[in-house]
C-alpha cells in the first residue's frame, strides 16, 4: 500500500513539473516577442530623429542660401560665380541628406536584426523548455515503473 502512495506522489509531481516547464516555454516565447516589439518601437524613434536632423539641415541650408544671396548682392557678385557657389552648396546639402538617410537605414536594419535575434532566442528557449517537459514525463514514467513491486516467482507458481 505504501508503494502506491509513493507512486501517486511521484506521478503527480512529474506531471506538475512538466506542466510548469510547458508554462515556462510559453512565457519565454511571450517575453521574447515583447522584447522584440520594444526594439521595433525604437525604429520609429530613429525615423523621428532622422526627420528632425533633416529639418535642421534644411533650415541651415535655407539660412546659408539667404546669407550667400545677401553677400552676393553686397559684394556685387552675379552670374556664373554665384550660380557655381549655389550649385556647390546644393551638392553638399544633398550629400549630407544622403548620409543621414543611409545612417537611418543602417540603424533601422540593426534594430530589426536585433529584434529577430531576440525572437529566435525565445523560440529556442521554448523548444528547450518543451524538451525538458517531455524528458520530465519520461523520467517520471521510468521512476514510477521502478516503484511498482515485482511479483515474486513463488507467488506466480502457486497461482496456477
Amino acid at each position: 500500500m505504501v508503494w502506491q502512495v509513493t507512486l501517486g506522489l511521484q506521478v503527480a509531481s512529474g506531471f506538475m513539473s512538466s506542466r510548469a516547464k510547458r508554462k515556462a516555454a510559453k512565457a519565454a516565447r511571450r517575453e521574447a516577442r515583447a522584447q522584440a516589439a520594444e526594439v521595433r518601437l525604437q525604429k520609429e524613434d530613429v525615423t523621428l530623429l532622422a526627420e528632425q536632423a533633416h529639418e535642421d539641415q534644411q533650415a541651415q541650408f535655407a539660412d546659408m542660401v539667404a546669407y550667400n544671396a545677401a553677400a552676393f548682392a553686397a559684394g556685387g557678385r552675379v552670374g556664373r560665380s554665384a550660380a557655381a557657389l549655389r550649385k556647390r552648396e546644393q551638392q553638399l546639402y544633398g550629400k549630407s541628406v544622403d548620409r543621414l538617410r543611409l545612417q537611418e537605414a543602417r540603424e533601422k536594419a540593426a534594430l530589426e536584426r536585433e529584434a529577430k535575434a531576440i525572437e529566435r532566442r525565445g523560440v529556442q528557449a521554448r523548444k528547450s523548455y518543451r524538451a525538458q517537459a517531455l524528458n520530465t514525463l519520461f523520467d517520471t514514467a521510468y521512476k514510477a515503473s521502478t516503484l511498482i513491486p515485482k511479483k515474486a516467482p513463488e507467488e506466480t507458481e502457486g497461482e496456477t
